[in-house]
């Protein structure tokens, strides 16, 4: 997170396009990370956030 200029301290919203396993247990002891995509999105969160990432992209596996 300290790469892209996140502070872990901070409200942060990661919003995917699908929420990988990866993704998931390595921001798991992130406590003020979400990760959301756009069917779990809601205006709470935007609104409670400090920061938003929008990650507009999708891996393809052949």
């Amino acid at each position: 997170m300290k790469r892209w200029g996140l502070d872990p301290k901070e409200k942060t919203i990661f919003l995917m396009v699908d929420v990988e396993e990866n993704v998931v247990k390595s921001s798991r002891n992130i406590g003020m990370l979400r990760k959301l995509t756009q069917r779990s999105l809601n205006l709470f969160d935007v609104l409670n956030s400090n920061k938003m990432v929008l990650l507009l992209f999708r891996r393809w596996s052949f």
